[in-house]
């Protein structure tokens, strides 16, 4: 079976990763990641070979933010707007 190569918009690969940790009171070694962006697929393919960032811990409250802020600098993401409960249309069933 043949393995072909994965191409994404962001690309995430394991790296290692400092945290505060407010017990010791230092930067203690977290599990992290490199976050990778862009790449170009076709006739002249490429991954991106240098990490738009590096050294982000894994635990969601530090890496969502870092891919949030990524989609909305590269891509033009943008927040959704909160959902007002007098939008929200009742079926009744």
């Amino acid at each position: 079976e043949d393995l072909l190569p994965v191409l994404a918009d962001i690309g995430i690969m394991g790296a290692p990763a400092r945290k505060m940790d407010p017990e010791k009171g230092k930067p203690v070694a977290v599990p992290g990641c490199k976050i990778f962006v862009g790449g170009r697929i076709g006739e002249d393919a490429h991954l991106a070979e240098e990490p738009y960032v590096t050294g982000i811990p894994l635990a969601k409250e530090d890496l969502l933010p870092v891919l949030v802020d990524i989609m909305k600098k590269e891509f033009g993401a943008r927040d959704k707007a909160p959902v007002v409960e007098e939008d929200l249309v009742v079926i009744d069933e």
